[in-house]
């Protein structure tokens, strides 16, 4: 790549880069792995926000560029020299990336849904489940982007193959997400959860590999257990041990997963083994509810009040509930997946997505212009 200034006025041969890292496992891998896969010089920013401001989300994005939300010793990693590209994800990072793009005049790339004006960013990277509306800087991926390849998996599966030796095959996956407003893993869904695991493990005779996430709460955890008798290897987020995720995905015979994480179905189907997706319960606030519904009614259409709709969530004033099942019905309708609790079709891997190099090409020709 040619030279190029940044904004502390310095040439490089790369382009330098700033990833914004936040609460969210999920969120942070999709930017490790845009970086990862850009191989450009690149600094990880972990962010902090201040409590008072975190529950404050309906009008969020309407912040601006702002350092405010974050907390003091969160401020002090923002300076000089500035960075040719920030790479930013969830609505909590918006307000950081933009007041470092006013700055430095970095260019900005966010990674999902901002919450703020589409036009805040040289470039937003989202999938169907946000429904943001079409705009020249915002590119719909087909699928999260991941690292999940042929070679992980089979080294993962050597490494985790002996471990898991004395359970009974066939071995059946859990993957277990969590709270994702509007979706909610109540202790009720868990327990539903933990029966259809339980009934699927001794119909086929085998047994269970279950794996958590930081957003499994102890109740849904707790009620899920409750209703599993079989022999089971576990890994609960955060005991310290290492996980065993790649390990279960390229050994288990059978994946059941939780439809809150489209990265967790999107990794499962690209297995080609049967997925069974586990639907968790909408029961999320009554704003939420109320922008379901707005969506409900406007999003779909062409008409005037949808064109008005979709230029409130360009503008950043109100945004859709997130909904995976946009997703999901690709991997259902092809028969790469089924509900749980649904009869298994025969396993077929889904096609491999070029998300990653999508969103490669894209942020390069960005820098290049």
């Amino acid at each position: 790549m040619s030279e190029r200034r940044n904004g502390n006025g310095l040439s490089s041969a790369a382009p330098r880069v700033w990833a914004l890292l936040g609460h969210r496992t999920g969120d942070n891998l999709q930017v490790e792995t845009l970086a990862g896969a850009l191989g450009w010089p690149c600094e990880h920013k972990a962010l902090a926000w201040r409590k008072r401001l975190i529950g404050w989300t309906p009008r969020y994005g309407r912040i601006g560029p702002s350092l405010a939300p974050l907390t003091g010793q969160a401020r002090t990693l923002i300076g000089p020299p500035w960075p040719d590209l920030v790479l930013s994800v969830g609505w909590r990072s918006a307000p950081v990336a933009r007041w470092i793009g006013r700055e430095g005049g970095s260019r900005l790339v966010h990674i999902g849904r901002p919450r703020a004006p589409l036009d805040g960013f040289d470039l937003v990277l989202t999938t169907p489940q946000y429904h943001l509306p079409a705009t020249s800087n915002v590119i719909q991926l087909d699928a999260p982007m991941t690292r999940l390849s042929a070679e992980a998996l089979a080294n993962a599966a050597e490494q985790w193959r002996e471990h898991l030796a004395y359970l009974p095959p066939p071995w059946i996956a859990v993957l277990i997400g969590g709270d994702a407003p509007p979706l909610r893993l109540t202790a009720e869904a868990a327990a539903e959860l933990g029966e259809k695991a339980e009934a699927l493990a001794r119909q086929r005779g085998g047994s269970l590999l279950v794996t958590t996430g930081p957003r499994t709460s102890r109740a849904a955890l707790a009620a899920f257990q409750s209703r599993v008798s079989v022999l089971t290897h576990s890994y609960l987020w955060g005991e310290g041990s290492e996980n065993p995720y790649l390990g279960y995905l390229a050994l288990a015979d059978e994946i059941i997963v939780t439809g809150d994480s489209i990265s967790m179905v999107h990794e499962a189907s690209l297995t080609g083994k049967p997925v069974h997706i586990f639907d968790l319960p909408v029961a999320g606030a009554w704003p939420l509810r109320g922008l379901q519904r707005i969506n409900d009614l406007f999003g779909g259409g062409d008409g005037a009040a949808s064109r008005a709709y979709q230029n409130l969530i360009r503008s950043g004033w109100i945004y859709a509930p997130r909904a995976p099942d946009a997703f999901h019905a690709g991997l259902l309708d092809s028969g790469r997946a089924v509900r749980l609790g649904k009869a298994a079709g025969t396993a077929t891997a889904a096609p491999a997505s070029n998300a990653t190099d999508r969103a490669v090409t894209a942020v390069r020709n960005l820098l290049e212009d």
